[in-house]
């Protein structure tokens, strides 16, 4: 459905610029910005092969999310060529919501031992489940790591504080401001 969007746009033949999508048509009108997130997964998965993780849960929105399905990518692909090879277990959480997020970690926790470290696929994804793990009694990071995506702001404001990879969203912001 955004691909439909996107072609309803650039047929007013006016300057688009799309932030984060993967469009493979050239059009003189469209101006794509993306950050390399299959690298950017690369990133978490090497960070959590040093602290030794051993299981990880992802998890991911269940909806079309290129971004996210490349971060995803790189940290599989990281994870599956290392040494130790921990299990990935990819949980879809229905949106990025903070109560979609936190319904389905309960649910996966009631039923599944607490994995070494999650990884959320944004960091909106990862403050949802350190408040959840939080109110469960769990200690973070003694009892699990949770790693986000992204490095807003906020990341700095949550204790303990999270670790998340820190996108150049105000770059692309400005990358696509001069192309217009």
């Amino acid at each position: 459905e955004r691909q439909e969007v996107i072609e309803q746009l650039l047929s007013l033949k006016q300057t688009l610029v799309v932030f984060q999508q993967e469009i493979k048509e050239k059009n003189e009108y469209l101006c794509l910005v993306r950050q390399d997130d299959f690298f950017g997964g690369r990133l978490v998965g090497e960070h959590l092969l040093s602290k030794d993780v051993k299981d990880l849960l992802v998890l991911r929105p269940n909806q079309n999310w290129p971004a996210i399905e490349n971060r995803i990518r790189g940290l599989s692909d990281v994870l599956s060529n290392s040494k130790i090879q921990p299990k990935i277990t990819i949980l879809d959480t229905g949106s990025e919501s903070f109560a979609d997020v936190q319904t389905s970690l309960k649910n996966y926790l009631d039923q599944n031992s607490l994995p070494s470290s999650i990884f959320g696929s944004n960091d909106q994804m990862a403050y949802a489940s350190i408040l959840l793990l939080r109110d469960k009694g769990y200690n973070v990071p003694q009892d699990v790591r949770v790693m986000g995506f992204n490095g807003f702001e906020a990341h700095r404001h949550l204790l303990p504080n999270l670790t998340s990879i820190i996108s150049s969203a105000y770059k692309m912001g400005q990358i696509a401001g001069e192309s217009m």
